[in-house]
């Protein structure tokens, strides 16, 4: 029961935090009318994207929090793991829908939380640090050397964001998840871009977030790892 405990205070941190940056990053505006002033509030302003983060947290949680219960308190770092990549790359999809980039500050945050869930996982159990540092280490160059390869090809088309996501995204999945986790988001892109080309809603000269589809890819193989289908 500890464990679902920590688990859901630390999701509803990670919310806590979401409501912040995002905030911070849009901010009320002061819109100036003929008669007066009128300062949209930053709820008012997102309530669309605050109820999406919310809701898009809450469903997870239905479905892992099972999980979560059944398992002792040493498989704790795992999902809590696993929902901070999720956070992180639902926040990163936010962004890249509206600004088409990838905010350096939560690719950053990503490193730090990882950071501790290392040192954590290494006090549990010291005589693993190889498996430990190796598989976050080769998950972060999978990821982040298939996007580099990808933007040099695309010359552009793959920013130098999208790398730095993938690097943080191989360093919490490991080197065996990231290939899953990069199959569904380039399946669930090519789905996309398909439904786009077809109702010609864009052509072959725009360029798609790639964020919402690596939220995606996360997502997927996070779910199917929790009902043992992976």
């Amino acid at each position: 029961m500890l464990q679902l405990i920590i688990y859901l205070a630390y999701s509803a941190v990670l919310l806590a935090a979401s409501f912040m940056y995002l905030a911070y990053r849009y901010p009320a505006k002061v819109e100036e009318n003929k008669e007066e002033e009128k300062k949209e509030s930053f709820w008012k302003k997102n309530v669309k994207v605050l109820i999406a983060t919310a809701a898009a947290l809450a469903a997870l949680l239905v479905i892992t929090a099972p999980y979560v219960y059944k398992n002792d308190f040493a498989h704790l770092m795992t999902p809590m793991r696993w929902v901070t990549i999720y956070w992180g790359t639902f926040l990163c999809a936010v962004v890249d829908i509206r600004e088409k980039k990838i905010p350096n500050k939560i690719v950053a945050a990503l490193f730090l939380i990882l950071l501790v869930f290392i040192i954590i996982n290494l006090f549990q159990d010291i005589s693993m640090w190889k498996s430990i540092l190796g598989v976050t280490a080769l998950g972060a160059l999978i990821g982040g050397g298939i996007m580099f390869v990808a933007m040099v090809i695309s010359r552009k088309g793959v920013g130098m964001g999208d790398v730095k996501m993938y690097l943080a995204i191989g360093a919490y999945v490991g080197s065996r998840e990231i290939i899953n986790t990069m199959f569904f988001a380039i399946f669930s892109a090519a789905i996309a871009g398909a439904v786009l080309l077809l109702t010609r809603k864009a052509s072959l000269k725009d360029s798609v977030p790639m964020a919402p589809f690596a939220f995606f890819g996360v997502a997927a193989v996070f779910l199917l790892r929790i009902r043992g289908l992976m």
